[in-house]
C-alpha cells in the first residue's frame, strides 16, 4: 500500500508531479485517504502509512545505490543519470508535509 500511495496517488514533489502530469501534491492527502479507505485500511493503519511510505522510498533509494555499488550496469546508469534526485525530493516532501498528511489520513 505504501508503494501504491507513493506512486499512484501520487505523493511526489511539485515539480515532478507537474512534469509527470499529476495534480499538485497538496491534493495527495484526500486522494490517498479515499484510495486507502477503498482498500479497507482502518484509521490506525492509515496513520502509520506516512512513516511506511517514507521507509519504502528510503529502501528504494538504498537498494538502487547498493546495486550500483555492486556494479550492476542498469543501476549504475540510474545513479549516473541522476534518477535518484526525484525520490530524494519525495523524501523532503514527506518530511515537510508529514503532519498534514497524517492529519488528513486519520
Amino acid at each position: 500500500m505504501a508503494y501504491a500511495a507513493w506512486t499512484w496517488v501520487p505523493i511526489f514533489a511539485d515539480r515532478d508531479s507537474i512534469t509527470l502530469g499529476w495534480k499538485h501534491p497538496k491534493t495527495a492527502a484526500p486522494a490517498a485517504k479515499n484510495s486507502l479507505k477503498a482498500y479497507g485500511l482502518i484509521p490506525r493503519d492509515r496513520h502509520r502509512l506516512v512513516r511506511t511510505i517514507r521507509k519504502r522510498v528510503v529502501d528504494h533509494v538504498e537498494g538502487i545505490r547498493r546495486m550500483a555499488a555492486a556494479g550492476e550496469p542498469a543501476f549504475v546508469r540510474i545513479v549516473h543519470k541522476g534518477h535518484l534526485r526525484r525520490p530524494m525530493r519525495d523524501l523532503r516532501l514527506l518530511d515537510y508535509e508529514r503532519h498534514a498528511l497524517e492529519y488528513a489520513l486519520r
